[in-house]
């Protein structure tokens, strides 16, 4: 005899509303306590999840009993630090220090280039006038010198 049999067509036709979203909430709430309680409802609304995958073509495989406790030993492993020697460690950091002293060399400015140099505009070149600078001492010159 089958599970489901044993079952009276009300309660699956609840389930079969909660799937569709269509069960009144008061029914929702004692639908699901019973869920909780009856090992042969569950099974039925399991099964009735898996029949609507397969109808809306999601197919999705059960998971083992023991799924979680594979996923706990793997990471247990994952963990499990990997034994290096000393001389590892050290030639990491070398190559991490050389690195950085690559970088910093290529993107910095040498320091006598400290500050770029202004563009010229224009430039005034002095004017030396013969004629005016010899009248202009002339008159600067005093009596009697």
């Amino acid at each position: 005899m089958n599970n489901e049999s044993i079952q009276p067509e009300s309660i699956k036709e609840q389930l079969s509303a909660l799937m569709d979203g269509e069960l009144p909430r008061d029914e929702t709430r004692f639908l699901l306590r019973r869920l909780d309680a009856d090992t042969q409802l569950t099974t039925t609304w399991s099964n009735y999840q898996i029949a609507s995958d397969v109808l809306k073509k999601r197919f999705a495989t059960p998971m083992s009993a023991n799924f979680s406790v594979a996923v706990m030993q793997a990471i247990a492993i994952e963990h499990q630090p990997a034994a290096r020697g000393g001389w590892l460690r050290w030639a990491g950091g070398g190559a991490i220090a050389a690195a950085v002293a690559v970088v910093a060399l290529t993107t910095m400015r040498p320091i006598d280039e400290a500050a770029p140099q202004q563009p010229v505009v224009a430039s005034v070149a002095p004017v030396v006038n013969d004629a005016v600078t010899s009248s202009t001492e002339k008159q600067l010159q005093l009596p009697g010198l």
